[in-house]
């Protein structure tokens, strides 16, 4: 929508405002997406929400036509408020159905889903720049519309929806709010893993963000500098994601196999040491090098943190407590964007960079070695054991 939104309007202005009234929605109504994805056939909700969003960006065009950009940010809202509904209905079907494989799963999903967003942005330039920005974000919505057709095809895909009905089918909406974060707050694991994904996901544009400005202002090489070393760090998450479907891992009791607690303390230490080297001023190719080892570290991270959370959750609770993940989410990037707007001028770029790997350390040593999560985890591979 903000391509199509610049290749109409010319106004980067515009595009701001579209990618800002696209945010709004998953703040304003996860938590009631996830309570309506624990309450009703998830299969139905991912399917049909999945269509509104084909139609609505197959229909943009014309829209926009007619009604001009109050149309663009009306559809923009819509879109993303649908995405905000699908969302959780999708993310608490997959480990019921998929099962054992639910790791082999994320691995892949984060790979690809990885590779689509470093991509997607020059494909959608492409796509633009041989035919128009209508059609990009037409393709956009045929994308979305065999999203639908294929959960559609996947029989059993809401394994549990009748046990669920059973449990809460008679709970309005806003008890099962109310017993969503209360859930949230009293599982250990669950609030740990939320608390963690907060603080790292800020730590991400402190981290990322001011290397622009190093690898401009301070080394003196252009854009395209900062453009190499954000795709060999895509080059690591790829690869890692990928190579994380088969990562052994262990229940505590063996010899040589990590625990998925060890995993995570692996990965959230690593980018934290990534970070506090860019304190040493490295040119641009031990920045690249860095990059794609912080890379590399996101795997583990990615996915045996989705497993662990998913096992922390029962499956009647799963569609709030993933709504929830989302809030989350959003919230940790808006704040730290601001933190970086802030500390980039007051700080500078490494000292920022810096701080944002003792961010990474912080969290991980609380939620994986220190706190009560730990605790927690530790108690669960005990039992799996």
């Amino acid at each position: 929508m903000p391509l199509l939104t610049y290749g109409t309007t010319g106004d980067l202005a515009h595009s701001a405002i579209v990618m800002v009234v696209e945010a709004i929605p998953v703040i304003l109504f996860a938590p009631f997406a996830g309570a309506i994805a624990d309450k009703f056939n998830r299969k139905t909700l991912t399917v049909s929400f999945r269509l509104a969003s084909a139609a609505l960006l197959i229909a943009s065009p014309a829209l926009y036509a007619a009604a001009g950009l109050p149309a663009f940010l009306t559809i923009a809202f819509l879109v993303s408020t649908f995405g905000t509904f699908s969302s959780p209905a999708a993310s608490a079907a997959m480990p019921s159905l998929l099962g054992d494989d639910y790791q082999k799963y994320m691995a892949r999903r984060g790979s690809l889903i990885f590779l689509a967003q470093t991509l997607g942005p020059t494909i959608a330039a492409a796509v633009a720049s041989f035919t128009t920005p209508a059609l990009a974000v037409g393709f956009a919505g045929t994308l979305n519309l065999l999203a639908a057709l294929t959960v559609a095809t996947i029989r059993n895909y809401d394994t549990t929806h009748a046990e669920r009905t059973a449990t809460v089918q008679e709970h309005h909406t806003g008890r099962l709010l109310r017993e969503g974060a209360a859930y949230t707050a009293h599982n250990p694991i669950v609030r740990g893993m939320l608390t963690f994904w907060f603080l790292s996901i800020a730590a991400v544009p402190i981290t990322t963000l001011p290397m622009l400005e190093y690898l401009t202002r301070d080394l003196g090489h252009d854009y395209t500098a900062f453009g190499i070393a954000t795709s060999v760090y895509a080059a690591g998450c790829v690869i890692s994601s990928w190579l994380s479907a088969k990562l052994s891992v262990g229940t505590g009791t063996g010899r040589v196999r990590i625990t998925k607690r060890g995993w995570m303390c692996i990965s959230g230490l690593g980018y934290g040491a990534v970070c506090l080297s860019m304190g040493l001023h490295p040119a641009l190719w031990a920045v690249l090098v860095l990059w794609f080892i912080w890379g590399m570290f996101y795997g583990p991270e990615e996915v045996l943190g989705q497993v662990l959370f998913a096992d922390a959750i029962d499956e009647h609770m799963r569609g709030r407590v993933y709504s929830f993940m989302g809030v989350v989410f959003s919230l940790a990037g808006m704040v730290g964007y601001l933190i970086t707007g802030w500390a980039v001028p007051a700080f500078g770029a490494i000292n920022t960079i810096v701080a944002g790997g003792a961010l990474f350390i912080i969290a991980t040593v609380f939620t994986f070695i220190l706190g009560p999560t730990a605790q927690a985890i530790r108690a669960q591979e005990a039992q799996g054991s």
